[in-house]
Formats: structure tokens, C-alpha cells, sequence
């Protein structure tokens, strides 16, 4: 329902690149938007797909998995985009053989492109491993950074682990990020910046009702389950304090 920062994404990526597969999937947009929706179809020469189910950005994510024939799997929300110049930061990885690549995001307004805030925390887990390379930095980045966008996750490893999203809206990414965090061996951490969050009132991110408040919170609840079943006694007590962030 928002085709006109869908553009700004679709543009923010190269179409020169035979390297890159980018996959569409609209979330169930309202026909007042399907005409704007198909004109993108025609000027971008991009595969897109339709989500006929139920509204849920997990479903539409695993779509794209279902479609991805790369070796890499880069995700990113429709009211987003990626920075200039990010396609030669994430292209010295494509050799590498690790599990994920995690990279620095930023954020702006969207009416005033200031600087804004959506960022700072996973900058911080960013900058926290790469200086201090503890323990507790690396559990940090494992179980805190629980964005789907700004890393790039082998398709493989994802596979060998049947790690797909959740369906439920408003709680996609937290079991998602969760397994990513605790399966993978091999990472690699970047300075490198390749994905802006754009803050607008009215995205997913903003609404608080008392159905997604239940939602979110029982995958919490799932979240801090799993963990306590598969962490070490010794990774539950450096997690303790602040695992149900």
C-alpha cells in the first residue's frame, strides 16, 4: 500500500547487476494501488509475486525464500531502501563461505530526512563487537540484532536449519532472528553501512493496538523458551539481564 516508496527501494538497486535476483512480493495491497503496483512491474525488470493468503510480511518473506536461487539471501521492507554504493560493499562477500554477514544500518524521517533513531541499537551491538570482540558482544549480536535487513544470510545454512518467518503480523522476525542468531558457526561483522530505515507514523513498526501487544509478546515469550532450552547455563546468566529486550 505504499508504491511510491516501494520505488524508492526498487530504485536504490541496481538493474545492471546479472549477479542480483530481486524478488517483489506484495503484501495484499488494496486495489486502490494495484495500478501504481503494476506500472512498477513494467519499469523495473524485477520478479514479482503476489501473497494471496493472509496480510503477513512473514508469508510474503517466505515466498521470496521459495523463489531465491542465489547463493545469498538479502532482505529488506518496502518502505526502506539501500544506500548508494551498497552493492560494492556486500559484493566482496560473495565468495565467502560464512553463515551471515552483518552490516551497520541508519535511519531518517521520511518529511524531513533528518537523521532518526530506528538505528541506534543495532549500531551500537555493531560497534560493541567489533571493538570489544567478548563474549557478551558476540551473544549480543547472536539474540539482540533481531532485524531481518542489513545482513546477508547464506541460503544454504538457512536451509540445512529450516529457518523460515513466522506468519503471525507484528511477530515475523523474532523466532526468525532467534535461530539465525543461535544456528549459525561462521559470521562475519562489517563497519560497512547498506541499509536506511525510513521512520514514518503509520508503518507496521508504529502500530500498538492490544491484538499485535498479545502477538508480540507471546513471541517473546517463544523466543526466551527456546533459548532457555538450547543456551548453556553458563550463556543464560551473560543473557539474563538482557535477554527479553
Amino acid at each position: 500500500n505504499q508504491p511510491y516508496l516501494l520505488e524508492k527501494l526498487l530504485a536504490s538497486i541496481p538493474q545492471d547487476k546479472k549477479d542480483i535476483q530481486t524478488i517483489v512480493v506484495d503484501d495484499k495491497s488494496e486495489s486502490t494501488h494495484l495500478n501504481a503496483v503494476k506500472q512498477l512491474k513494467e519499469k523495473y525488470n524485477f520478479e514479482f509475486y503476489q501473497n494471496d493468503k493472509i496480510k503477513s510480511a512473514g508469508i510474503c518473506r517466505n515466498i521470496g525464500l521459495e523463489k531465491a536461487n542465489g547463493k545469498w539471501i538479502l532482505f529488506a521492507d518496502g518502505d526502506d531502501n539501500f544506500v548508494s554504493g551498497f552493492y560494492d560493499k556486500i559484493s566482496k562477500y560473495f565468495n565467502s563461505e560464512k553463515d551471515v554477514i552483518f552490516f551497520s544500518p541508519k535511519s531518517q524521517h521520511i518529511n524531513t530526512g533528518k537523521v532518526a533513531d530506528r538505528h541506534l541499537s543495532i549500531e551500537k551491538i555493531i560497534k560493541d563487537y567489533l571493538n570489544l570482540k567478548s563474549r557478551k558482544s558476540e551473544l549480543l549480536l547472536r539474540y539482540n540484532f533481531m532485524a531481518p535487513w542489513s545482513k546477508m544470510i547464506n541460503k544454504k545454512f538457512m536451509d540445512i536449519h529450516n529457518i523460515k518467518f513466522n506468519k503471525e503480523f507484528g511477530a515475523e522476525d523474532v523466532m526468525f532472528s532467534t535461530k539465525i542468531g543461535y544456528f549459525m558457526k561462521h559470521f562475519e561483522v562489517s563497519k560497512d553501512v547498506i541499509y536506511c530505515i525510513i521512520l514514518r507514523y503509520g508503518s507496521n513498526s508504529r502500530i500498538f493496538n492490544e491484538s499485535l501487544f498479545d502477538i508480540r509478546l507471546n513471541a517473546r515469550i517463544s523466543r526466551i523458551k527456546f533459548l532457555n532450552q538450547n543456551l548453556s547455563k553458563k550463556e543464560k546468566d551473560e543473557l539474563n539481564s538482557f535477554i527479553i529486550n
